[in-house]
Formats: C-alpha cells, structure tokens, sequence
C-alpha cells in the first residue's frame, strides 16, 4: 500500500511539473529560460535573479514561482500582480490574463 502511495505521489507531481511547464511557455520570455523545461523552480529562480535587465522574463518567473511555492522568498523576488501587468508587454499580459480567466490552479 505503501508503494502505491508513493507512485500516486510522482505521478501528481509529473503532471504538476508539466502544467508548469504548459504555462510557462506561454511567456514567451520564458520559452528558453533556464528552470522551465524541464520543470525546474531553483533553477528558474536563479535565472530571473540574474535576469533583470527584461520586465518580461523577470515577472513571468516570479509568478511562476508564486504558484509553485507562494510562501517561498525567491532570490528573483515576489510576485506583485499590479507591477507586473504594467511592466509585461502585451503579449505577457494576455498570457497572464488568460491563466486568471481559468478556472484551475495552474494550467
């Protein structure tokens, strides 16, 4: 019984892991990031820390991580929902205000 606990566990956070994947590629600032694809949050974190130079890239990863682990301090820092929307570009905005439109969790 135990095993099969443990197999649901994985098998949750590989689908977990791939709908953070489907969403952030949908910022296409993020499409290349390092932490993305595969699903890597320490990663992507590092990268927006060093990334900020781009709004774009810089937003996308802080509210990716936002959603991974809201009570985390990342080194890229927190997600402001009302920053966000008006640094990203356009096409970031959309691809944020289509995610809140949904009714699920991630993607």
């Amino acid at each position: 019984m135990k095993f099969k606990n443990s197999m649901e566990v994985i098998r949750n956070m590989k689908q977990s892991d791939n709908a953070f994947l489907g969403l952030g590629v949908k910022f296409p600032a993020l499409v290349d990031a390092p932490g993305v694809a595969p699903w890597n949050p320490n990663q992507l974190d590092i990268w927006a820390a060093e990334s900020e130079a781009d709004a774009n890239a810089v937003h996308a990863a802080r509210f990716l991580l936002n959603l991974w682990m809201p009570t985390r301090e990342w080194q890229c820092g927190r997600f402001d929902m009302n920053e966000a929307i008006q640094k990203w570009d356009r096409v970031h905005r959309r691809a944020f205000l289509d995610w809140a439109a949904r009714e699920t969790d991630v993607a």
